[in-house]
């Protein structure tokens, strides 16, 4: 009877150490949401979030803090331009947690990077291809109309 109180009181201590440490990943990873929006360090976050991400990784969880994490980093990847880190980032976190915001983020980021940036235009006028002698041209014809008396 004792083995089996004492064999009870370790799985106890060893719940409440998981407890204490799921918690300290939450504070964590809140603490980083603080420091990018409130403090504005984007690579202090980050740092915090790949610490987080690596531990929870090496112990094989793949709960909500993890898959947050994964997300902030590939979030983060994007404002600062690497696109290749945000895909890695955004990919883990589908692949452990099968999260829809990280393929919602990634089909955005896809589109983004494939979209026109600027549309082409011609322009074309008897004064050359410019838009200011082809906006003068239409002036001068306005003009030309307003004025013209029969």
């Amino acid at each position: 009877m004792k083995q089996l109180a004492f064999i009870a009181l370790l799985h106890l201590g060893a719940f409440e150490a998981a407890a204490d440490d799921y918690q300290a990943e939450w504070e964590n990873l809140h603490a980083a949401l603080l420091k990018e929006s409130v403090d504005g360090d984007l690579d202090g976050a980050l740092e915090i979030f790949e610490g987080l991400a690596g531990r929870l990784s090496a112990s094989n969880e793949t709960g909500p803090i993890l898959a947050e994490a994964l997300f902030q980093l590939g979030y983060g990847y994007v404002k600062r331009g690497e696109y290749d880190r945000a895909r890695i980032r955004l990919r883990e976190c589908i692949r452990v947690s099968g999260s829809e915001r990280c393929r919602h983020f990634l089909s955005k980021i896809a589109l983004e990077e494939n979209a026109l940036k600027q549309l082409p235009v011609r322009w074309s006028s008897k004064h050359g291809n410019t838009a200011l002698s082809s906006f003068l041209e239409m002036v001068q014809c306005r003009s030309c109309l307003l004025y013209t008396s029969d």
